[in-house]
């Protein structure tokens, strides 16, 4: 009995994690980075023609311009950062370089670089802008940038939560910039992108990835990015196109899909206040990340795993609430003859029944015949026998 109610449980709550489970991306490997140059691929950024990524480290800033095949065809030099991070689109040929990295988080300022790249080798003096934070020191591995107004966004990497500062709409280089807290997220990302259209953003870690609104940050859905040396890198390209990169040497730049169910909106706006302009317009065919504008398939399978897991938690319940079937009740012993005794073997015998006395004589005897009274009266008497 307790065996059979432990074994509804346990497929109760299996039933209730595969439905809770994460979807996965489904993946193809586009190529490999053959350059033994790039060792520690910690951004990537999707150029379209042009994939450009860098190495974390702090001796030279050097960002790499890789082809369809995975060849390094272009390097730009730019200077001597600390801790480069991440490397995001800008305008047309450059990409921005974010210096944000820090292990002991105590780096009050960061710099963030606007990077020419193109299929050459150059060395330039980079534009380098400072941002400074409003509450001490972070590290942070993310850095966004709004595809229609080109302001940028540093995503922190805290424990188990990221915290978004938004940065000028409007950039200095002979000043301080001050960023903005404005929301605070529960991801810690390695790396981070917005959709071309404006609506999403997405952030990923070493083995998941989250979708956000884009620009009041509210959650969307998570699921399992696949498995890499150490992934840190993502790129959104034209058409949604999601590439990730890995540190290590000889590493493979894998393309994603995103699940359909990801880009369902479920939670509440985490910006405090939205300082961002949503970009104007969305791609076609771009869902709105509103419940009533996904497919039907979405909100169907929403609502089953709904009810699964409502049925599994009934199911619990009424193996809990269930009683115990009682044994059937023993036979009552009849009282023995402490007179009687047993043989060791066998079972006492029952004594037989003493019949009445009216039971040994015929209620009407049987009257007698002639020949038995004739023989009877012919019979010598035993007493006049002996007299003679």
């Amino acid at each position: 009995m307790r065996g059979a109610w432990l074994t509804r449980v346990s497929i109760a709550l299996l039933l209730v994690a595969l439905v809770a489970a994460p979807a996965a991306a489904k993946e193809r490997e586009v190529f490999t980075i053959q350059d033994e140059r790039v060792t520690q691929s910690s951004g990537l950024a999707d150029l379209g023609g042009l994939m450009v990524t860098m190495n974390d480290t702090g001796k030279r800033g050097v960002i790499y311009a890789l082809d369809e095949s995975g060849n390094v065809v272009g390097t730009t030099d730019f200077g001597t950062p600390r801790d480069l991070e991440a490397v995001s689109p800008g305008k047309k040929g450059h990409v921005w370089v974010g210096d944000i990295g820090d292990n002991t988080g105590k780096r009050e300022s960061v710099v963030v670089y606007d990077v020419p790249i193109d299929e050459s080798d150059q060395k330039v003096s980079a534009p380098a802008y400072t941002l400074s934070y409003p509450d001490g020191g972070h590290s942070a591995e993310t850095l966004l940038v709004d595809p229609a107004t080109q302001r940028l966004y540093i995503v922190t990497k805290e424990d188990k939560t990221g915290i978004v500062y938004a940065a000028p709409p409007t950039l200095s280089t002979s000043s301080d910039n001050p960023l903005e807290k404005i929301a605070t997220l529960p991801f810690s990302p390695t790396d981070g992108a917005i959709f071309p259209g404006g609506k999403y953003l997405l952030l990923r870690d070493y083995s998941m990835a989250q979708v956000f609104s884009f620009p009041d940050f509210a959650s969307g859905g998570k699921f399992l990015l696949p498995g890499q040396a150490q992934g840190e890198g993502l790129s959104v390209g034209a058409k949604d196109r999601v590439r990730l990169s890995s540190q290590g040497v000889q590493q493979p730049v894998l393309e994603i899909s995103v699940p359909k169910s990801a880009l369902t909106i479920t939670g509440p706006p985490a910006a405090s206040s939205p300082t961002a302009t949503p970009s104007a317009g969305t791609s076609a065919g771009e869902p709105s990340g509103r419940v009533s504008d996904q497919p039907i398939w979405v909100l169907v399978a929403a609502a089953s795993a709904g009810v699964a897991v409502a049925a599994a938690l009934l199911w619990i319940a009424a193996s809990l609430r269930r009683p115990r079937r009682r044994p059937p009740p023993r036979r009552r012993r009849e009282p023995r003859d402490p007179t009687q005794r047993d043989s060791p073997h066998t079972s006492p015998p029952m004594a037989a029944p003493i019949p009445a006395p009216e039971q040994l004589r015929p209620a009407h005897p049987k009257p007698r015949t002639h020949r038995a009274a004739a023989a009877t009266s012919q019979r010598p008497v035993a007493g006049k026998r002996r007299a003679q």
